[in-house]
Protein backbone atom coordinates (compact mmCIF):
# COMPACT_ATOMS: atom_id res chain seq x y z
CA UNK A 1 0.00 0.00 0.00
CA UNK A 2 1.66 3.42 -1.08
CA UNK A 3 1.55 6.72 0.14
CA UNK A 4 1.78 10.34 -1.42
CA UNK A 5 1.87 13.93 -0.11
CA UNK A 6 4.22 16.81 0.26
CA UNK A 7 5.73 19.60 2.67
CA UNK A 8 5.07 23.08 1.98
CA UNK A 9 6.36 25.86 3.67
CA UNK A 10 5.92 29.58 4.34
CA UNK A 11 8.31 31.87 5.38
CA UNK A 12 8.33 35.66 5.86
CA UNK A 13 11.14 37.43 7.45
CA UNK A 14 9.04 41.01 6.87
CA UNK A 15 6.39 39.52 9.13
CA UNK A 16 8.56 36.71 11.25
CA UNK A 17 6.24 34.10 9.42
CA UNK A 18 7.87 30.08 9.38
CA UNK A 19 5.25 28.11 9.18
CA UNK A 20 4.95 24.44 7.36
CA UNK A 21 2.38 22.83 6.28
CA UNK A 22 2.72 18.73 5.95
CA UNK A 23 0.37 16.53 4.15
CA UNK A 24 -0.05 12.51 3.27
CA UNK A 25 -2.29 10.20 1.97
CA UNK A 26 -1.83 6.79 3.57
CA UNK A 27 -4.12 3.23 4.04
CA UNK A 28 -4.75 2.35 7.42
CA UNK A 29 -5.49 -0.81 9.43
CA UNK A 30 -8.96 -0.78 9.30
CA UNK A 31 -9.22 -0.34 5.25
CA UNK A 32 -10.12 2.80 4.62
CA UNK A 33 -7.35 5.72 3.37
CA UNK A 34 -6.51 8.53 6.17
CA UNK A 35 -5.72 12.33 5.30
CA UNK A 36 -2.95 12.96 7.81
CA UNK A 37 -2.23 16.87 7.64
CA UNK A 38 0.31 18.52 10.29
CA UNK A 39 0.95 22.22 10.90
CA UNK A 40 2.41 24.98 12.58
CA UNK A 41 5.73 26.84 12.90
CA UNK A 42 8.59 25.95 11.77
CA UNK A 43 10.78 24.69 14.17
CA UNK A 44 8.26 23.73 16.84
CA UNK A 45 5.69 21.04 17.42
CA UNK A 46 2.89 20.97 15.30
CA UNK A 47 -0.81 20.29 15.05
CA UNK A 48 -2.31 17.09 13.24
CA UNK A 49 -4.93 16.11 12.46
CA UNK A 50 -6.51 13.14 10.47
CA UNK A 51 -9.13 12.34 8.33
CA UNK A 52 -10.11 9.03 6.99
CA UNK A 53 -11.87 8.37 3.64
CA UNK A 54 -13.44 5.39 1.90
CA UNK A 55 -11.52 5.76 -0.95
CA UNK A 56 -7.56 6.26 -1.96
CA UNK A 57 -9.19 8.59 -4.81
CA UNK A 58 -11.79 10.31 -2.39
CA UNK A 59 -8.12 11.01 -0.17
CA UNK A 60 -6.13 12.20 -2.89
CA UNK A 61 -8.84 14.40 -3.98
CA UNK A 62 -8.90 16.44 -0.87
CA UNK A 63 -5.01 16.08 -0.39
CA UNK A 64 -4.96 18.03 -3.75
CA UNK A 65 -7.61 20.48 -2.89
CA UNK A 66 -5.89 21.46 0.22
CA UNK A 67 -2.60 21.90 -1.52
CA UNK A 68 -4.43 23.93 -4.24
CA UNK A 69 -5.53 26.24 -0.83
CA UNK A 70 -2.12 26.26 0.64
CA UNK A 71 -0.44 27.02 -2.83
CA UNK A 72 -3.25 30.10 -3.41
CA UNK A 73 -2.00 31.29 -0.12
CA UNK A 74 1.72 31.72 -0.43
CA UNK A 75 3.04 28.52 0.81
CA UNK A 76 5.68 26.76 -1.41
CA UNK A 77 6.39 23.21 -1.79
CA UNK A 78 9.94 21.85 -0.50
CA UNK A 79 9.55 18.03 -1.45
CA UNK A 80 6.55 15.58 -2.93
CA UNK A 81 6.40 12.30 -1.10
CA UNK A 82 4.82 9.08 -3.36
CA UNK A 83 4.93 5.33 -2.99
CA UNK A 84 8.42 4.97 -4.42
CA UNK A 85 10.06 7.75 -2.49
CA UNK A 86 10.66 11.45 -1.26
CA UNK A 87 11.23 13.81 -4.12
CA UNK A 88 13.09 16.82 -3.54
CA UNK A 89 11.97 19.57 -5.74
CA UNK A 90 14.56 22.18 -7.38
CA UNK A 91 16.34 25.00 -4.69
CA UNK A 92 16.00 28.32 -5.78
CA UNK A 93 19.30 29.99 -6.67
CA UNK A 94 21.52 31.70 -3.68
CA UNK A 95 20.11 35.00 -4.97
CA UNK A 96 16.61 34.31 -4.23
CA UNK A 97 17.14 33.10 -0.35
CA UNK A 98 15.80 35.04 2.14
CA UNK A 99 17.35 34.74 5.62
CA UNK A 100 15.22 33.67 8.49
CA UNK A 101 14.94 35.30 11.97
CA UNK A 102 13.38 32.88 14.22
CA UNK A 103 13.44 35.09 17.04
CA UNK A 104 10.28 36.61 18.76
CA UNK A 105 10.17 40.23 18.12
CA UNK A 106 10.85 42.25 21.21
CA UNK A 107 7.88 45.27 22.11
Amino acid sequence: MGSRGGYLHHVDPARNMARFYVLQVQASLFGEWVLIREWGRIGSAGTVKATPYLTQTEAEDALTRLQRQKLRRGYTPLCEVRAEGVFSLPTPPKSESIPLNLTRPTS
